[in-house]
């Protein structure tokens, strides 16, 4: 799955996103996201989050 979204009056405030995920087998499953954040103006409700772009890596056992 994959998201962005873009101010329409700011063109510099966006955010992104994708989310992954498949199966290994019967009982693994791998998984990734990744989450980013862009605003520079300090008035701009996204500029709190401007440092807190993260990618995660996910390995589940099921058993």
């Amino acid at each position: 799955m994959f998201g962005y979204s873009q101010d329409v009056d700011d063109q510099d405030s966006r955010s992104a996103f994708m989310e992954a995920s498949t199966r290994i087998g019967d009982s693994t499953r791998v998984t990734a996201e990744l989450y980013h954040f862009h605003g520079d103006d300090s008035l701009d409700p996204i500029y709190s989050l401007r440092r807190d772009s993260y990618v995660e890596i996910g390995l589940e056992y099921y058993y």
